[in-house]
């Protein structure tokens, strides 16, 4: 089994903050270069293949090193998704963060954990179910996940946190740095958290909040849990997309049920016509989840991460594989397993040529293994 250096994980943490590089194109480049430092030397070469003019910023030593001390100030941690000390259940996703920023216990990161979601404009019957759902969790051993956003998360981080224990079996999946609090007015709960619980967030420290990355960090949420809970949804809610991810991650999905009046129960009330796990009770989640602990922390890292050598590329069908990609693509998403089987295309070409086009800033990548073009302005 192959063991990083201390080298190769400074190289592993410059180039998943390299600019375009998200976690399905970081996968892609070790399978192909095996190495992080390899990886590097290629990245504005396939980036021109990819049909982009100026360079990529490929982060340097120096930009990497700031952002290991920042940590430090903070009493924190970056946690790459080669090492142990990754979560379990979060490295069996496909789009894994390459790279955790964490605050306070990663003890957490080892017990059953359920998450519990729902709208910022919450109800405030809503607000209470789920800091009763969430205490009522922790005193049975299991971590409550969510957002730290307004509303139903504020509140399940609090019923749990009510409880008064530490660690408080809580977990906080942010979409800004970890020195950013967003909303403002969580700051406090945001202290406690990293005292007596933990946050998370994939982000660098200092991203500021951006709409893109809330929808990003809700694939961590239920990547972190066996199920999610769904207290109070509108129709179009970002919790809907949660649950989405949660059901193809292979989650339970669970929804506590509302009044037809209130839109607020809209989405959750769609969910459990769908087939989700209708919640009166924690003992309706707890019968599901049932008594199984995560894997436990792995000593060696996860050999899919890498290739016994470097993918070895015929240039001329590499030719002919970018040309049906870009010919197949368009600005809406396309699933990549259906173009590959619908075209007859190699699965290890069809991954450069994507590669290059992220690389290039051409294409935006989905859960679900989806991707669509960029338009062109």
């Amino acid at each position: 089994m192959k063991q990083l250096s201390e080298k190769e994980k400074l190289a592993w943490l410059r180039l998943a903050r390299s600019e375009n590089v998200g976690p399905m194109t970081f996968r892609d480049l070790l399978a192909q270069f095996c190495l992080p430092s390899e990886a590097l030397k290629q990245i504005n070469a396939m980036a021109k293949r990819g049909g982009r003019s100026s360079p990529v910023h490929i982060t340097s030593e120096k930009e990497a090193m700031a952002e290991l001390q920042k940590a430090g100030e903070m009493k924190a941690q970056l946690i790459l998704s080669c090492e142990e000390r990754y979560p379990a259940r979060l490295k069996a996703i496909e789009d894994k963060p390459p790279v955790l920023a964490v605050k306070g216990h990663l003890s957490l990161f080892k017990e059953r954990a359920v998450a519990m979601v729902g709208t910022r404009n919450a109800s405030l019957n809503g607000k209470q179910i789920a800091a009763r759902l969430s205490k009522e969790l922790a005193q049975e051993g299991v971590v409550v996940v969510s957002g730290l956003a307004r509303g139903i998360d504020a509140a399940a981080h609090e019923g749990v946190l009510s409880l008064g224990e530490s660690p408080a079996m809580t977990i906080a999946v942010v979409g800004t740095g970890l020195d950013v609090v967003y909303p403002a007015e969580n700051e406090k709960l945001a202290e406690k958290l990293g005292l007596s619980a933990l946050i998370v967030s994939e982000f660098p420290f200092g991203t500021k909040p951006h709409p893109t990355n809330f929808p990003k960090r809700n694939r961590i949420i239920s990547g972190l849990s066996q199920g999610v809970v769904v207290v109070e949804a509108q129709a179009r809610s970002g919790s809907l997309i949660t649950a989405r991810l949660a059901l193809e991650q292979g989650r339970d999905v669970f929804a506590v049920p509302g009044s037809p009046a209130d839109p607020r129960s809209e989405g959750t009330n769609r969910l459990l016509k769908q087939g989700a796990f209708l919640v009166e009770s924690v003992k309706d989640i707890l019968d599901e989840i049932g008594n199984e602990r995560a894997l436990e922390f792995s000593d060696t890292i996860d050999e899919s991460e890498f290739e016994a050598e470097p993918l070895r590329i015929d240039e001329k069908m590499l030719d002919e594989v970018r040309e049906t990609v870009l010919k197949n693509l368009s600005v809406q998403t396309t699933s990549i397993d259906s173009l590959i089987e619908e075209c007859s295309l190699p699965t290890p070409l069809v991954n450069v040529v994507l590669t290059e086009l992220e690389l290039a800033g051409r294409i935006q990548r989905f859960a679900g293994n989806k991707v669509s073009l960029i338009p062109m302005i």
